[in-house]
């Protein structure tokens, strides 16, 4: 097993080049009929909010919740706030 210290200076390369290879998944994230919540910092340097704007107007009656102060990771000060919003969706499964 190999073990990682952290950054991978690669990692971003490595992960633009899986997705162009992988190619596109907006038709098959249309037949999506599960509940679907979209999180996303406001201030992710890698992936712009539009992206989930994007896949939020794709996936079917999905819910979205933008961050304030988030990049692209999950800041501690944050957790209770996406926990919550976790909680309420998988609340609104249970009514349908």
């Amino acid at each position: 097993m190999k073990k990682r210290k952290g950054f991978n200076p690669r990692a971003s390369e490595q992960h633009h080049e899986a997705t162009y290879r992988s190619g596109s998944r907006y038709e098959k994230l249309k037949n999506l009929r599960i509940p679907v919540l979209i999180i996303h910092g406001i201030e992710d340097p890698f992936i712009p909010l539009e992206h989930s704007k994007k896949l939020a107007s794709v996936i079917p009656h999905s819910k979205t919740k933008w961050f304030k102060n988030m990049g692209h990771d999950f800041p501690p000060d944050l957790e209770d706030s996406i926990v919550f919003e976790i909680d309420k969706l998988i609340h609104t499964m249970g009514r349908r």
